[in-house]
């Protein structure tokens, strides 16, 4: 933050101090999670749990979309990450891991909590695909399915959030347009009718 929107201090002073690197706070070192993660979610404070949940990419070690996976870390401070035994997803004959179901094994994109949802089964949402996004919902961030919506049209970056304050989602998705790579802007208060 600079001066630029401070009409006036008085005996305030401003300092920058020196960043200093911490290091990564998410690890691949869980069965499944292969050699490096990938984040393509921001953590969700999930309130009546107490605690944040983020789902991440698993990236395994040989780059292909029949081998993405999907896994699950918990945190109550957003610093120190715990990764829960969900056993949900088998990986080289356990299900002693914290990987998580997306559908036919489809990247799993931006994934937002929606507390304000009356259908538990929906109390989080996401994006299913790469170029073309599905929409698709989940009642534990663990299991999920394919909502009865259309397709929105992407390419290989966007985001989505969740404005709780107007009840709606926006849809943010790189795509390919009449002036070469662009955005679309989608929004919707169900997450089954998109705006074009």
């Amino acid at each position: 933050l600079d001066g630029e929107l401070i009409a006036e201090t008085q005996n305030l002073n401003s300092v920058l101090h020196r960043p200093t690197k911490k290091g990564a706070i998410l690890l691949p070192d869980r069965p499944g999670e292969g050699r490096f993660t990938v984040t393509a979610s921001a953590p969700m404070w999930v309130e009546e749990e107490g605690r944040y949940k983020m789902v991440y990419e698993a990236r395994p070690p040989v780059y292909k979309e029949s081998n993405f996976r999907w896994a699950l870390a918990v945190s109550k401070d957003g610093l120190i990450w715990d990764k829960p035994n969900l056993g949900a997803v088998e990986f080289d004959g356990s299900r002693n891991n914290n990987l998580i179901a997306a559908p036919e094994n489809k990247r799993l994109w931006h994934v937002v909590y929606d507390p304000d949802d009356p259908e538990p089964s929906r109390r989080y949402k996401g994006f299913l695909g790469h170029s073309g996004r599905r929409p698709v919902a989940s009642p534990d961030a663990v299991y999920w399915k394919v909502l009865d919506a259309p397709v929105l049209p992407s390419g290989d970056a966007g985001t989505l959030t969740y404005d709780r304050e107007n009840r709606q989602f926006l849809g943010l998705l790189k795509f390919g347009g009449k002036y070469g790579r662009s955005y679309n802007l989608s929004s919707s208060k169900d997450f089954v009718q998109w705006s074009e």
